[in-house]
């Protein structure tokens, strides 16, 4: 039987047929280490928006809008505090009649903002801090969400029922979650490691001491050096 042959049988474990063992590439770490995050200066644009998001949409004004869904007939929730809630009302009865509406379509959205995207910045947060490739898939899918949402909400305040007569505001105001959502799905799109690199080549070199990979191996009865030596005289 060849020595091919005989590797092949060697290696088969009839336990291992039908079975095949996968892992995301994302989530492979294997001889990869993570670039520094002083290295990342950009992402700390990112890491912003994301920490943004939390704090002052997802869990202020989103959860305004999730806590009180008739404006004319409420009583102030807890949380968000009451003069950030006047802010909003404010704003929506001067600027923004979408706002104050609150059709059923729009309160969809305000669900996913509180309850989806909400802790989707969270993770997104500490991922793009601590380097962690996993992020990348839940990071394109917040991207096509969040694009998608904003151009339906746009549509509306341009052309809906509830039109705003300051169309050029509101679309400044809402453009950043038209961009940032085709930037992340730059950043972490083009690659399945986009925070990690392979190990330096010198990290994976073997340990002082190990035998020189480029000498013969010699063993303990120095039986190998003789012969070379043999050789070598004749």
């Amino acid at each position: 039987m060849s020595s091919t042959r005989w590797v092949r049988l060697r290696n088969y474990s009839p336990n291992a047929v039908g079975t095949v063992r996968w892992k995301p590439p994302e989530f492979d770490r294997t001889n990869r280490e993570v670039i520094p995050l002083r290295k990342r200066r950009l992402d700390l644009a990112f890491i912003g928006f994301f920490v943004f998001n939390f704090v002052f949409v997802s869990m202020m004004i989103d959860l305004e809008c999730v806590l009180i869904k008739d404006t004319s007939n409420f009583d102030y929730p807890i949380w968000p505090p009451e003069p950030f809630v006047r802010l909003i009302h404010w704003y929506g009865r001067n600027y923004d009649p979408l706002l104050m509406a609150r059709p059923p379509f729009w309160m969809v959205t305000m669900f996913f903002d509180v309850y989806v995207f909400g802790p989707f910045y969270l993770l997104a947060t500490y991922a793009f801090i601590r380097g962690r490739d996993w992020i990348r898939i839940p990071a394109i899918i917040w991207a096509t969400m969040m694009f998608t949402i904003v151009c339906i909400i746009l549509n509306e305040e341009a052309f809906g029922q509830y039109r705003t007569d300051h169309l050029p505001l509101v679309i400044a105001l809402n453009l950043s979650w038209l961009i940032m959502p085709i930037f992340v799905v730059w950043r972490v799109g083009g690659t399945a490691h986009p925070f990690t690199v392979p190990k330096d080549a010198e990290a994976a070199e073997a340990p002082s001491g190990a035998a020189d990979p480029g000498l013969p191996d010699v063993g303990t009865d120095g039986a190998l050096a003789a012969g070379t030596l043999g050789e070598t005289r004749t």
